[in-house]
């Protein structure tokens, strides 16, 4: 899946402070209701996501 949107793109369209999705992806975890909220904003499980850090 290609959405070509910047993290930015995303994280204004959810709300989230910049450079959050950057830290998600460096290690931090994000909370289970954020989990959630990428997931239905990517139409994927939360169990994807996890994989995906993996």
């Amino acid at each position: 899946m290609n959405l070509k949107k910047s993290f930015n793109q995303v994280e204004r369209e959810l709300g989230y402070p910049r450079n959050a999705l950057a830290n998600y992806r460096l290690g931090k975890q994000p909370s289970a209701r954020r989990l959630s909220e990428l997931a239905d904003f990517f139409d994927v499980s939360d169990e994807y996501l996890l994989e995906k850090k993996q």
